[in-house]
């Protein structure tokens, strides 16, 4: 079987086979490039000019990126929000985290990066592609210190006696 004399395989066949098979990798170019373009569309309209696309989470940083936020906004939005302060997150922030919608005002007013209509487009970011927003808050806040983007760190302590409580107040 399969050899060029096997009556069972007619050369037609053969051929009919072939342009299946092409016309199947047709399919999945023109999905590709659908894909690329709905990306291309997106970022154009919600990405905003941000150092990473909207969709960036998936194409330049599915991991360790997109993958934790993912699985986990809230650990990556309390380690940004105390990034933002100079400081490392306390356990409970990982339980009650930043809205990463202040967070984009915050890395807007540091960054002197006001477009038109930044809020409803920053709006409709968080709402429909809260992962991608989150990611895009990491990788610009990142550009702005010159560091690599952080998406998680250990707690400094479980307990309040090790490091001081923000502003440096003794609460005992």
């Amino acid at each position: 079987m399969g050899n060029e004399s096997d009556p069972l395989i007619s050369k037609e066949s053969k051929s009919e086979a072939q342009k299946a098979q092409e016309t199947g990798a047709d399919y999945i170019d023109q999905a590709s490039e659908g894909i690329a373009g709905a990306a291309d569309t997106a970022n154009k309209y919600l990405g905003n000019g941000f150092k990473q696309s909207l969709c960036g989470c998936w194409t330049e940083n599915i991991f360790p990126g997109g993958l934790l936020i993912c699985c986990c906004p809230g650990v990556v939005t309390a380690t940004l929000e105390a990034n933002m302060q100079g400081r490392k997150a306390y356990c409970m922030e990982y339980c009650c985290p930043a809205n990463p919608y202040t967070q984009r005002v915050a890395i807007r007013n540091k960054r002197g990066f006001i477009t038109p209509n930044w809020q409803y487009v920053d709006a409709l970011s968080a709402i429909f592609c809260t992962i991608c927003f989150i990611s895009q808050n990491v990788v610009e806040y990142a550009d702005l210190e010159g560091k690599e983007p952080q998406w998680f760190h250990c707690p400094p302590n479980f307990g309040d006696d090790k490091e001081p409580a923000p502003g440096n107040m003794n609460i005992h």
